[in-house]
Formats: structure tokens, C-alpha cells, sequence
């Protein structure tokens, strides 16, 4: 059995130039071994000073202890903006604030269960010719990448919201690999200089908002009884005077943030269940004794206890949001690192769920670590992030992650095709670097 994939290290980092090439072309590849264990390292980068918190107590100190000096960074803002505006991935602030209070009743616990039909549905739809033809494998990320993205349209902007969701999730794994740190951000040149892919990124941004303009326009020739996210934006605007503008950020911020880490999560728990076949064994034992044959519905969901500890042990090897970065507004201290003003700081889930002094025997699959019997610190595990920003939609992506994989492994065995590269890498959020192609059986 081998270990679950790892970025492919570069073998030159001690030069500046090898290094920032190497921190471009992937973030989580360039951490050398003793940099998991550590709370907190520092580095310079070009004529920036990064710093990472890696550790529990630090993590919640630059979080939520002291979250008023910290502020997202410059490089992660360029890399969202051109697509999401200000939307509650790259606001600060009062806007910030405004928008969580417009979002978060959509995504509260209890709404989930009304949601779960159009998700078993979506994932049916999307799979019902899979396993017709024994020979033919095809790419699981692309494929799950459609399959949420038909959710999110389904669930909170009324069905059928796009009729081009096939080419939505092309363009945006498109965005990813075209906007990527550049070594302009790194050296600290100034945002008005030009980055490559920033031209292809404002088309990319150009067609969404167009899209989304459709989507609205729709609704409001033709309203309805729904009370589904759109519903709300819409009501902000015409009772509380939000501008159209940030209703276009807030839905293309659910469209491509809340479609593509749901597919990656899945996609990686399906990587990982190949490789760990006695743990596949274990996952789909219960999902006979659960559903017994019948598609899952809500009141299955806490039941699918082994499902759901699948999906978390996924989690916490391949986070989707792979890091997060804050720009330090004032001087600051992490342990015994000194934080000075302007700094980067880095706190990454990718180190953090790998650090051999928070998870025994790290690289290892095994979801067992997250019986509900065994405790943890809180903030040792963070794949939704933490503190006042702590990702709206975390429910909501578990809720769909136990469903889709559920329905999937109900019906088809999911293998990977043998022998091909596997590598991590650090777009905007985790992908298979190749992709990851697989054949299905029908059970």
C-alpha cells in the first residue's frame, strides 16, 4: 500500500530565484520536513517577511485572539478579486460584516435538510450513464466539479440556473491554473504593475458577471416563492440598499468557492478510499445498512457516521482551502517569532493537519482519528478555517460532501486508473496537479 501523494519537492531551494519559482508553482511544495513540526517559522521571501503559525495557540491568536491586526493579504485579494469582487473571500471590514449578516441565515443547520433531495438528485443525474462502458475512465475532478456546481445552481439560485455548467466549471479550473502567485508579489512590486494571466482573469470575471446578470434578470421577470439564497440577495437590495454590485460578488463568490472545494474534498476521499480498500470495505458496509438500497435522505445523514469521518480524514490530509495568508496591519509576536509590520503570515492547513506533534503518524489515512469518542484542540483542525471568519458554508459543504459520496459509492466502485501521476499542487484551492482518472463499475 502506498502513502497517500505529496507535493514533488524541488531539489534546488537554497537560491532565491529556484526558491520563488518553487513557491509559485506550488505553495505547499516547498516546506522542508522539520517545518511541520515547528509553531512557527519564519522566512524571507523576495522583499517580503513570511511567517507561518503552525501551532494551536497560534493559530487562534492571529484568527481570533488578535484577528484586528491581521487582514487578508495583497496577493491573496489579486488573486480573488478579478473574479469575486468583494465578497466575503476579499472584503474587510464593515462590508465584511454587512455581507455575512446578508449570507449566513441561507446556510444555518436547519435549512440543510430541505436542500438534500436536489443534491441526490444532481449526483443521480450526473452519473446515471457511468459504467456503461467498462473501458472508458474519464477524469473524476471534472466530473465532480459539474456535479456541485449543478448543486449550488440547484439549491441556491433555483434549478437550471445556468444551462452552461460544464463550461462554468472548465472556466473556473481554468482561472486557477492561468492566475497563480507571480514573482512580482513576492518581490512587493506595486499592484498597478501588470501579472501575468491578469488580462485572461478580468475576461473570466467579465463572463461570470454576465452569467450572473442572467440569472437575476430571470428572477425578476419571473419571481417565485423561493426562498433560496438569490431570494435573500434580492431582498437586501431592494429592502436594505445593497448595491448590484455586491450581490453580483456575494453570488460569484457561492458559485465558485461553494462548487469547487466540495469537489475537491470528494475527490480526494475517492483517491484515498482506492488506495485504503479494507476503509472502502468499512464505508460502503454502512452505507448498506443505512439505506439498505434507497437513495439517502435527510434523516440518514447522522447515521452515515463512517461516511462523514471518511470526508473529515480527507479533510484534514488534503484541505481545499491549502492556506490562508494575513498581512500584519502592526508589529506582533508568534511564539518566538517576531512578526514585524507588513509581514505575511501564513497559517496552513496543509502544515497544520500534518504537524507530527498535533497527528501521530501524519501521512496515514485513517478516519478513525475522528471517532466522535476522541477529542482534540479545536484548533489543531481547521479545513473550514476559524474565528469570526470561519466559512459560512462549512454545513453546507459537509452536508453535500457525505450525500454525493454516499449516492456514488451506493452504485459504482470508483478505481483509478493504475499508474498514474499523482501530485498535490497549491492552485487556489488543493487539485491533483494531472487530475485523477478512474473507471466505474456498477454495483
Amino acid at each position: 500500500m502506498s502513502d497517500p501523494a505529496r507535493p514533488v519537492r524541488p531539489a534546488t531551494l537554497a537560491r532565491p530565484l529556484p526558491f520563488l519559482r518553487a513557491l509559485q508553482d506550488n505553495f505547499i511544495g516547498v516546506w522542508p520536513d522539520d517545518a511541520y513540526a515547528r509553531d512557527a517559522t519564519r522566512v524571507r521571501v523576495g522583499r517580503r517577511v513570511m511567517v507561518t503559525a503552525n501551532a494551536p495557540a497560534l493559530v487562534k491568536h492571529v484568527l481570533l485572539d488578535n484577528a484586528a491586526n491581521y487582514h487578508k493579504s495583497p496577493i491573496a485579494r489579486r488573486l480573488f478579486e478579478p473574479a469575486l469582487g468583494q465578497g466575503l473571500l476579499t472584503s474587510e471590514g464593515a462590508t465584511w460584516k454587512r455581507h455575512r449578516q446578508m449570507v449566513a441565515p441561507v446556510f444555518v443547520q436547519r435549512r440543510m435538510a430541505a436542500l438534500v433531495p436536489a443534491m441526490v438528485a444532481a449526483t443521480q443525474a450526473h452519473t446515471a450513464a457511468w459504467g456503461r462502458e467498462t473501458d472508458s475512465s474519464f477524469d473524476l475532478t471534472e466530473a465532480l466539479s459539474v456535479i456541485t456546481l449543478d448543486i449550488i445552481t440547484r439549491t441556491m439560485f433555483g434549478a437550471e440556473s445556468f444551462a452552461d455548467i460544464t463550461t462554468l466549471a472548465a472556466d473556473t479550473v481554468a482561472y486557477q491554473k492561468i492566475l497563480r502567485p507571480s514573482l512580482l508579489d513576492f518581490l512587493g512590486a506595486p499592484s498597478w504593475v501588470p501579472r501575468p494571466g491578469d488580462a485572461k482573469a478580468r475576461r473570466f470575471g467579465d463572463r461570470l458577471t454576465e452569467r450572473i446578470d442572467h440569472i437575476i434578470a430571470r428572477r425578476r421577470a419571473q419571481p417565485d416563492d423561493r426562498d433560496d439564497l438569490l431570494a435573500h440577495l434580492l431582498r437586501a437590495v431592494d429592502q436594505d440598499g445593497v448595491s448590484p454590485r455586491e450581490i453580483r460578488d456575494e453570488i460569484a463568490t457561492t458559485l465558485t468557492a461553494g462548487h469547487e472545494t466540495t469537489a475537491a474534498t470528494v475527490a480526494w476521499s475517492l483517491y484515498l478510499l482506492d488506495l485504503y480498500p479494507e476503509t472502502e470495505g468499512r464505508l460502503v458496509d454502512e452505507l448498506r445498512r443505512v439505506l439498505d438500497g434507497r437513495p439517502p435522505v435527510a434523516g440518514d445523514i447522522e447515521a452515515l457516521r463512517f461516511t462523514r469521518m471518511v470526508i473529515e480524514e480527507a479533510l484534514r490530509l488534503y484541505p481545499p482551502a491549502h492556506s490562508m495568508t494575513r498581512q500584519a496591519l502592526g508589529p506582533d509576536r508568534l511564539g518566538d517569532v517576531a512578526v514585524p509590520k507588513g509581514a505575511v503570515v501564513v497559517i496552513s492547513p496543509w502544515l497544520l493537519h500534518r504537524n507530527p506533534t498535533l497527528w501521530p503518524d501524519p501521512d496515514r489515512f485513517d478516519p478513525d482519528r475522528f471517532d466522535p469518542s476522541r477529542s482534540r484542540n479545536r484548533y489543531s483542525y481547521i479545513p473550514f478555517g476559524t474565528g469570526s471568519r470561519v466559512c459560512v458554508g462549512a454545513s453546507f459543504a459537509m452536508t453535500e460532501a457525505i450525500l454525493v459520496l454516499a449516492t456514488m459509492l451506493q452504485n459504482f466502485r470508483i478505481r483509478l486508473v493504475a499508474d498514474q501521476p499523482i501530485e498535490p499542487v497549491a492552485l487556489i484551492t488543493l487539485r491533483p496537479r494531472h487530475g485523477l482518472r478512474a473507471t466505474a463499475e456498477r454495483r
